[in-house]
């Protein structure tokens, strides 16, 4: 038996190896994807390749393949789900800032449409790089994401506090979501000083329907690829773009191999396509995972195939105790989709938070009979009750999370075939 993925640390304080018991009749695992022989154990967040069921048998008992056939399996996933809950308040790493809520583009699906318009001021931006300095790890390096709204609209915000925690002597990088029309107004010296490692820019078309689309002035298209570009030779930053694309199921699913297509050869470009939950079927499900399979075949960036990351069962910025998602007033809220009203629980000028607030946007889907009972992915089920992104957990969603772990565990298999392919040589 080969291991393709191990199971971490923190899984196997929650469900140490089984003892194999003499009087016991074990069943295979009902949360297991095969793949051939591989195999993928949603139960312990472990892969592996059995050579040999007969040997391996005892090995796969203890690693929770096999379980007993009479063990209440419910139950057992419903204790490993709340085991992954993280619980612990720990220290920031990761600092999500608006600078405002403004915003130069008009995209038509955009979740943040119609919503209070509030921009950092200077004094503010002072304050919130105070709360860093004061809340950041001081030996590791943190992240700031810089979002909005349009961050580019407020840069004055985001040089105020990249100066102060530079100047603090601690270590950060930043990502950047933005529409990248304003980049052209921000000096080379600016970029050096956010440090940006990922910029996300969306793609929904090309040309003058990506103007039309994102309601910004005409020409938008091609500067966005003189951006990109120019971002690939600015001195002293190295930055990776990731593009994200909109498979609309309204449209054709053509004008996303058009798009991968205008920014195969940038360098610096990673694409990834993601489904707008308005509606989602099992073929729109399918119609992506074929897109997926094309940009693995024919494109040199492309996101990296692996296994979902399973822990330590954070869904999101909304459960990640190490976030500190930041508004524009200086008020601290759970989740970028909610920098407002009701969900703030705290506030950078005081070390006072709603912690009920908090828990609840921990907590995970009920178990479902009709959607859960047949999904071998349930004990591994981080959906949480609160997320406005979630999507509908349907058979396509399930579909898609399944044959993505296949995909994985074949490109592992390929991987030591490859390898002892080369030692037999």
């Amino acid at each position: 038996m080969k291991q393709l993925k191990q199971t971490k640390k923190w899984i196997i304080t929650a469900l140490s190896p089984q003892f194999i018991e003499t009087n016991v009749e074990y069943i295979e695992s009902p949360y297991l994807i095969k793949e051939g022989n591989a195999v993928y154990n949603a139960l312990t967040d472990e892969a592996v390749l059995i050579e040999d069921i007969s040997k391996d048998r005892n090995e796969l008992i203890k690693r929770w393949f096999y379980i007993p056939k009479d063990l209440d399996v419910k139950t057992l996933s419903y204790l490993i789900r709340q085991k992954r809950v993280p619980r612990k308040e720990i220290y920031k790493g990761t600092f999500i800032i608006f600078t405002t809520t403004a915003c130069n583009a008009h995209c038509k699906y955009c979740f943040e449409k119609g919503i209070e318009t509030l921009t950092m001021s200077e004094q503010t931006a002072n304050d919130v790089a105070d709360y860093i300095i004061k809340t950041a790890p001081k030996s590791s390096e943190i992240k700031i994401k810089w979002f909005g709204g349009e961050p580019l609209l407020n840069k004055k915000a985001m040089n105020i506090i990249s100066e102060k925690v530079k100047n603090a002597g601690i270590k950060y990088w930043c990502e950047i979501s933005s529409n990248g029309d304003l980049l052209p107004n921000c000096t080379d010296d600016e970029l050096r000083l956010w440090n940006p490692r990922i910029i996300q820019f969306t793609a929904d078309s090309i040309g003058t329907e990506y103007d039309e689309i994102k309601g910004l002035l005409s020409g938008a298209y091609e500067r966005l690829k003189k951006n990109i570009e120019r971002l690939r030779k600015v001195d002293g930053i190295k930055v990776r773009i990731n593009l994200r694309i909109h498979f609309d199921q309204k449209k054709n699913s053509d004008i996303c191999y058009k798009i991968i297509d205008e920014f195969k050869n940038y360098e610096n470009v990673m694409p990834y396509v993601r489904l707008l939950y308005d509606e989602t079927t099992e073929d729109d499900y399918k119609e992506l995972l074929k897109i997926e399979d094309w940009m693995l075949k024919n494109l040199k960036n492309h996101p990296t195939l692996s296994f979902p990351s399973f822990t330590p069962g954070i869904h999101c910025m909304a459960d990640n105790p190490t976030n500190a998602c930041i508004t524009p007033t200086g008020e601290l809220s759970p989740c970028e989709h909610y920098a407002y009203g009701e969900h703030l629980y705290g506030s950078i000028y005081s070390d006072k938070k709603n912690n009920d607030i908090l828990r609840n946007w921990r907590a995970r889907e009920k178990y479902q009979e009709k959607m859960c009972d047949s999904c071998p992915l349930y004990p591994a089920c981080r959906r949480i009750v609160k997320c406005p992104a979630k999507g509908v957990c349907s058979d396509g969603y399930q579909y898609y999370q399944i044959e993505t772990i296949k995909r994985a565990l074949r490109k592992k298999v390929e991987e030591i075939n490859g390898r002892d392919s080369n030692t037999n040589n």
